[in-house]
């Protein structure tokens, strides 16, 4: 368990343990193998806070990527109550680009100011200590010039040492004030910096901006490579790499590392990002290039298993020095390997770079990298820009006349149709990639086009025609091997099956789906099958055990920090709640849920919640707080065309008008039902078809209207009939006698009958 930890980390850092049939089941699950890593990570460092405080020194964080940042935030706020220190060190430039996050309860942030001329004087003495009483002279030009800035005040003693205006001698060092006079003295931390550079000998100043083409962090292997490589370019001898470097850190412009990304190299870092730049600026624009070109091809040739970490800055050197088709090439490794870790913006900027790199004509090129993007769009929840892609790759794959590219773009519309409510879209889109998928043979893409096409006959209530398409997925996945799309086959056999009141076999799908995602090692799988047990359980009247599902759900996703999961299991959970009685807990659930699917513009899943939510108000007698809930919800479904939701929601009309004592509106709703029903309306596809019966004969009975005894024996028979496919008699029983609705028909049937 702790290697399987540890490579979960690992994989998430870079490095490919996908040798490990757990880790390579989570590479199509990049989200997954983030969390779970951050809760590894988070285990491991509470055990150490368990025994003594611990604290985290973070440098330099404007520099750090944005899924950093966000897992930093998530770690930080996880370790509430524990004794963990995070001392993070920024510019304020962090805080233009975004906001942290952290509550102020748990952080506190502390801006340096400039020195006071006290504790500039202060500095000086420090810097300066071997010079017997400090001229004030030098003291007042030093502080002076930095005006509080303490890299520039060391910076500028660097120099006048380098200058001979400080003179080391032992005991005392000494001060040169006439050749003070005649230095030139830099107002800026550029000019210091720079009129150190100039003052080098020449050798020292090569090798430092061959360095800072390297980066602010360098290896002296690949020094010496860009070094060698530039010499027999122009034919001239080559210097003492090595010996340069100690010079150079003995002047404290450079640091050699404890560690270093590669084994065989020691490791540099410039020691501000600040010198590291100044001096890349002084490198002429032909010898950058070349220098860079250098960069890369060491890095190709050295970086081995390592290859994929290095990607990014593989395609940064190769994009300097003119390297555009190459740079392609790596632009897309970093951006897949960034997605595979759920670094979702980074991934995004990669893929970015590389189009604009691509050739208008390159079709084939453009195709893969704005795939790419509609994935990391998709993940980040960005539809108006995914929609956007979506139409770029549809005119190219028509201009590629690929049908099976055609059928890809036309699923991944499909999809992109259905989280944005559009199911007639999706349901054509669906068709297409059938068709087109069929044309070349593909059945991965056919299985996946049925699965895409069945829910969106589901979603507009045709679950009859539904349930064909998802057989045939289920058989084509299983022909195919493909045990992610045969699990997602599962899924929607299992949701078909509760529509149809067939709740045992909902359950027996649902489980194959859970031990399908077990196997594969895909917990988000796992939670959705968690979830949507609990959808069969409901209607059972198994509250007590959907309830429990949905709450190790939310558990999970407060680790792993997935709301739009944690959104459809409080959904869900109010479902459950109301249906039971415990309004409060319905309550506390719904509020947050429904707010959550606004954010994510699932109207679906929105308009479900204000339906238990409303039906929560009924039970608690306020039918004015339930109304307004129940006339959105009927906008939304009218706008969605899913007529059966639309009666559902008419029937909760009718209840509130009936617990608000307006007989004619209630009595007017159920006539609208019934004429519904009449015209051969169906209300398969609704989660609670027996309530609907419940609600309008309560509402025609209080009238006196005996229309209700009609009604009261197709509802009976529909329970019994539903009831009858319930093999085990425990749960038969509980569906009978444990939901509020069905208990009432039963009891209406055996009044009526004596």
């Amino acid at each position: 368990n702790l290697e399987l930890k540890a490579q979960f980390v690992g994989q998430l850092l870079g490095y490919d343990f996908s040798a490990n049939p757990i880790i390579r089941s989570h590479l199509d699950s990049p989200q997954e193998i983030r969390d779970r890593a951050f809760i590894h990570l988070t285990e491991y460092f509470k055990s150490l806070a368990a025994n003594e405080p611990v604290a985290i020194f973070l440098d330099d964080i404007h520099w750090a990527d944005e899924s950093s940042l966000d897992m930093l935030i998530r770690m930080s706020q996880d370790f509430t109550g524990y004794p963990i220190l995070f001392v993070a060190l920024t510019r304020p430039t962090l805080f233009e680009r975004r906001s942290v996050g952290i509550p102020d309860s748990i952080n506190t942030q502390v801006f340096l100011k400039p020195l006071s001329r006290e504790e500039s004087v202060f500095l000086v003495g420090e810097v300066l200590q071997k010079i017997h009483n400090i001229p004030d002279k030098l003291q007042d030009l030093i502080i002076s010039n930095a005006e509080g800035n303490p890299f520039y005040l060391e910076e500028l003693v660097k120099m006048l040492l380098e200058h001979g205006v400080i003179i080391k001698s032992e005991p005392h060092w000494q001060v040169n004030l006439d050749h003070l006079g005649e230095t030139h003295i830099p107002s800026t931390l550029t000019g210091i910096i720079q009129a150190r550079l100039e003052g080098l000998p020449a050798g020292e100043r090569t090798i430092l901006q061959q360095a800072s083409v390297i980066g602010r962090v360098f290896w002296d292997a690949s020094l010496k490579y860009v070094h060698q490589s530039a010499c027999m370019e122009e034919s001239r001898e080559s210097l003492e790499v090595v010996d340069i470097l100690t010079s150079v850190q003995g002047r404290e412009m450079i640091f050699s590392r404890d560690t270093s990304a590669f084994s065989y190299a020691v490791e540099y870092i410039f020691k501000h990002a600040i010198m590291r730049d100044v001096i890349y600026e002084s490198v002429l624009i032909r010898r950058r290039k070349q220098y860079h070109s250098h960069v890369a091809d060491w890095l190709i040739a050295k970086a081995g298993e390592q290859a994929v970490n290095f990607s990014g800055l593989i395609a940064g050197h190769l994009e300097k020095a003119g390297r555009e088709p190459e740079a392609v090439d790596y632009l897309k490794k970093a951006a897949n390997a960034a997605i595979s870790n759920y670094a979702v913006d980074d991934a995004l900027v990669f893929y970015s770079r590389a189009l604009e790199h691509v050739a208008a004509e390159d079709d084939q090129n453009r195709f893969d990298l704005l795939l790419g993007l509609d994935r990391g769009n998709y993940l980040k929840g960005n539809r108006d820009a995914q929609k956007e892609i979506l139409d770029s790759l549809q005119v190219i794959a028509k201009q590629l006349d690929d049908p099976a590219k055609q059928a890809e773009v036309y699923i991944r519309l499909a999809w992109y149709s259905f989280y944005t409510s559009d199911f007639p879209t999706q349901l054509d889109a669906a068709r297409q990639a059938k068709t087109l998928a069929s044309r070349v043979g593909a059945d991965e893409l056919l299985g996946r086009a049925d699965i895409v096409e069945a829910w969106a006959l589901m979603m507009t209530g045709n679950e009859s025609e539904a349930i064909i398409h998802a057989t045939e997925a289920l058989e084509l996945t299983c022909k195919t091997n493909m045990r992610l799309e045969e699990g997602n086959a599962l899924n929607l056999l299992g949701m078909l099956s509760i529509n149809f009141g067939d709740y045992f076999k909902a359950i027996e799908y649902v489980e194959g789906f859970i031990k399908i995602s077990h196997e594969i090692g895909n917990r988000e799988r796992e939670l959705t099958a968690l979830v949507n047990i609990s959808v069969a359980y409901t209607p059972l009247g198994n509250y007590q055990a959907a309830i429990k599902s949905l709450k190790d759900v939310l558990t999970i996703c407060a680790e792993t920090g997935d709301r739009v999961m944690e959104s459809t299991a409080r959904i869900n959970l109010g479902w459950a709640a109301q249906a039971s009685g415990d309004w409060e807990l319905a309550r506390e659930h719904l509020e947050i849920g429904i707010a959550m699917k606004v954010e994510f513009e699932q109207t679906d899943a929105e308009a479900e919640g204000l339906l238990w939510m409303a039906h929560t108000w009924l039970g608690l007698n306020e039918p004015e707080k339930a109304l307004p809930l129940l006339e959105k919800t009927l906008e939304y479904r009218r706008e969605l065309d899913q007529p059966h939701h639309i009666i559902e929601t008419t029937a909760a009309i009718a209840r509130a008008y009936f617990v608000k004592a307006d007989i004619a509106n209630a009595n007017k709703q159920v006539n609208e039902i019934l004429n519904y029903l009449t015209e051969g309306g169906s209300l398969e596809g609704t989660w609670e078809p027996l309530r609907i019966y419940w609600i309008c004969m309560q509402i025609l009975k209080e009238q006196g209207d005996n229309r209700y005894k009609a009604l009261l024996e197709e509802a009976y028979h529909f329970l019994q009939e539903r009831a009858s496919r319930i093999s085990d008699e425990k749960s038969r029983q509980m569906y009978l006698k444990k939901v509020p609705w069905h208990c009432e028909i039963m009891d209406l049937w055996k009044t009526e009958a004596v």
